[in-house]
């Protein structure tokens, strides 16, 4: 295979790249399937500029592009860090391979800029999505090194006209609230509660890009607050990815609880609250997740299968 800078005017072939993946892809926000792209996210790729070139490249076998990998190098007092946001190739009897080579060529590279912490992340436009399913991706990366950190398309779903709130939650709601801890809509200046949730929880910069998208369309009132009134706190929340609130299938998240608060079933409750705004609405028969594998549990607990 060889190895050459990515370009512009290889964004059709992207596209075909893509398509032949049975799964999902990451694009600005949400997951979707694949054979849906459109070209308009990856040209934003090119636009936005955010790939370091050096760690960014094609493959080609016989002047046909095969396989595609975007990677950017982020800078820290401890050390650089290579973070692949894009890894896809043609889905044939030689994928598994083709994915080997191209992270063979990045481990290279990042070798001789002394760079030995690389990692799969999320990356606003588009980005890749790794299906617990897709057995030839997961069991290339984690062959690779790549285990700890795999954006995961889970599908896990929950039925809205089934799902109820257990006993044990609403008796729980009711324990909290005699502490002064209420569940209610956001208003707008509830925002810097959320910034200081966000930095006592250290959560990642597209968390608030996520609530943003939703406070600008649909509207604030689409996110579940819970909020300790005695300390004048916003200690957790709850939404959908703005794009699919009014959807057939709303994408339930972010969700976020203030690390002093967990192990109190706030994001049962939250997530109680989030489907009654979803029945209200009156359009989706489901709702549908994406999380990380360690949470499976939580949300299979939650109604998720």
């Amino acid at each position: 295979m060889q190895f050459e800078s990515l370009d512009p005017n290889i964004t059709d072939d992207m596209i075909r790249i893509v398509h032949t993946n049975p799964w999902r892809i990451f694009d600005r926000g949400i997951f979707i399937p694949c054979k849906e792209l459109t070209d308009e996210p990856i040209k934003q790729v090119f636009e936005k500029q955010q790939f370091s070139p050096e760690f960014s490249f094609a493959g080609y076998d016989s002047e046909r592009l095969k396989a595609i990998l975007f990677a950017s190098k982020e800078t820290s007092e401890d050390n650089d860090t290579i973070k692949i946001f894009i890894l896809e190739a043609e889905r044939n009897e030689n994928f598994k391979q083709t994915i080997e080579q191209m992270l063979n060529e990045l481990h290279n590279r990042a070798k001789k800029a002394n760079i030995y912490n690389l990692y799969i992340g999320p990356l606003q436009p588009l980005s890749t999505a790794v299906n617990l399913r897709d057995d030839e991706m997961v069991n290339t990366l984690f062959k690779m090194g790549y285990w700890r950190d795999i954006t995961i398309a889970a599908e896990m779903k929950t039925d809205v006209d089934k799902w109820q709130a257990s006993e044990k939650i609403i008796r729980k709601e009711q324990q909290l609230a005699e502490k002064g801890i209420i569940f209610r809509r956001m208003k707008t200046d509830d925002w810097s509660k959320i910034e200081e949730l966000h930095e006592r929880e250290k959560a990642h910069s597209g968390w608030s890009k996520l609530l943003k998208d939703v406070i600008d369309n649909p509207g604030v009132e689409y996110i579940i607050v819970a909020e300790d009134k005695p300390n004048d706190k916003i200690i957790g929340y709850a939404t959908f990815f703005a794009r699919t609130i009014f959807s057939n299938l709303p994408e339930f998240g972010p969700v976020l609880i203030d690390p002093e608060y967990r192990g109190m079933s706030l994001s049962s409750i939250l997530m109680k609250y989030s489907v009654d705004m979803i029945k209200q609405i009156g359009k989706a028969k489901q709702i549908q997740l994406s999380c990380y594998p360690d949470k499976f549990p939580v949300y299979t607990r939650q109604g998720y299968y």
